[in-house]
């Protein structure tokens, strides 16, 4: 008897990177230069980019979404990826902070029919709404001290609960909903 293999779940590695507006140009081409190796990479499934800035300081948030944890991992472990870190690190303001979820499948519950890549697409609109929300947010709440990575740290941590417990369930079952609808007509 074979012993059949797990299916791997999506993974999605979310890191946010700082810099000065004056490099604005030589992160983007940067940029360009990842989005070009990943998606050469082996289970790349997608790449999303956010961009703000504020208080003389630009923010990055980039989304990389792979097929599983080994792509990610192979992904990690390529020369081309330690190439571009190492350039972005020389013209970035601070280290980046780097958030990863995985096994999206168990976060939509029991009663969501999604397929994984309607989870990790409905995963990256609400990480990057609501990381802009929150940034805002903050501007007005958090006192003018309360910066740089606990900062970051807290809007995180807020940004995961929000979506973990609140917007992604909601959106799930907003989305069952919907494709049972325009399934039974």
């Amino acid at each position: 008897m074979t012993r059949k293999r797990p299916d791997p779940h999506p993974v999605l590695s979310v890191i946010l990177r700082r810099y000065r507006p004056e490099v604005a140009q030589e992160i983007e081409a940067l940029e360009a230069g990842i989005r070009d190796a990943v998606q050469r990479c082996r289970g790349f499934v997608d790449l999303r980019s956010s961009r703000s800035e504020q208080g003389g300081i630009c923010e990055l948030v980039t989304v990389f979404t792979f097929a599983s944890d080994a792509d990610l991992a192979r992904w990690n472990a390529s020369e081309a990826r330690a190439d571009y870190v190492a350039r972005l690190d020389a013209i970035s303001e601070a280290a980046p902070v780097q958030a990863r979820f995985d096994d999206l499948s168990l976060l939509p519950g029991p009663k969501a029919q999604l397929r994984k890549i309607e989870v990790v697409a409905v995963l990256i609109f609400w990480i990057v709404v609501i990381a802009e929300v929150l940034t805002l947010l903050a501007g007005y709440v958090l006192p003018d001290r309360f910066t740089g990575f606990w900062r970051e740290v807290l809007l995180i941590s807020v940004n995961v609960l929000l979506i973990s417990y609140i917007f992604l369930p909601w959106s799930s079952r907003a989305l069952t909903r919907l494709k049972s609808r325009l399934r039974a007509r």
